[in-house]
């Protein structure tokens, strides 16, 4: 009788010990938030030669950054920013750079304020083992709008590979 009560207890307890241990895997505890973003731009061909991940602030720092990327082949969009606030917004650019297939894709997925940083969830698809790809020039992009936050940005980058696409 003793065993049969002794694994719902010890269910329980691992439960409430689950609940009152704050979520250190990314965050490092303590509030957090989920933070307000649309997509500006997701493109397979627009990005830049160059992999990395921005965080503009003003029209300047988008100038800047388009002026690091001067014939890498970066595309801009024509993004024009004249009408975004940036007391109050900001943007954020995820380049997974130049590749050699298609198969390839990058998405902010999820943006969290922490009391003391802001963390960018970044996925990276690539193409698996035996997936049919294009023999083609990517270079996949992914720009959002944002609610600004005033603090550290840490990005959390998952690289996933993509298993064989069935035929329709």
């Amino acid at each position: 009788m003793a065993r049969i009560l002794a694994l719902p207890v010890m269910i329980i307890f691992v439960a409430a010990l689950t609940l009152q241990i704050p979520n250190m895997s990314s965050g490092g505890g303590g509030r957090q938030r989920p933070v307000w973003f649309r997509t500006m731009v997701k493109d397979s061909m627009g990005g830049s030669k160059q992999e990395g991940y921005y965080v503009i602030t003003s029209p300047k720092d988008w100038e800047k950054l388009q002026s690091g990327f001067e014939n890498s082949g970066f595309y801009s969009y024509s993004l024009n920013f004249s009408d975004l606030d940036f007391e109050h917004r900001m943007v954020i650019a995820a380049f997974q750079g130049m590749r050699g297939s298609s198969g390839y894709e990058i998405e902010i997925t999820k943006l969290v304020e922490y009391e003391n940083k802001l963390e960018v969830f970044i996925q990276e698809k690539l193409p698996g083992e035996g997936m049919a790809t294009l023999t083609v020039i990517t270079s996949p992009c992914h720009v959002i709008e944002a609610e600004r936050v005033d603090k550290e940005v840490v990005f959390n980058v998952v690289k996933v590979g993509r298993g064989p696409q069935p035929m329709p």
